[in-house]
């Protein structure tokens, strides 16, 4: 298996890291990365193609009152 990356959007402005894990849980990304601090947007990397596949499923859950959206990108060996 092939790591994959997904981009969050919708991030409060004040979002860490560690929000993202959190809300990520029971699934553990790779790595985390904020495209520009306080835009609302990170890019998230998975071990697999699976994980980042359910990851998404939580897509439009709430962080902070705010609707995450998730989409997977690729998978990083294309």
């Amino acid at each position: 298996m092939e790591p994959a990356q997904t981009l969050m959007r919708g991030l409060p402005r004040k979002a860490k890291a560690e929000d993202v894990f959190n809300f990520l849980k029971p699934i553990s990304p790779v790595y985390v990365n904020f495209l520009k601090r306080h835009s609302g947007n990170c890019l998230v990397v998975f071990g697999t193609n699976e994980e980042a596949r359910e990851a998404v499923k939580k897509r439009y859950n709430q962080m902070e009152g705010r609707y995450i959206e998730l989409l997977v990108l690729s998978d990083i060996s294309r």
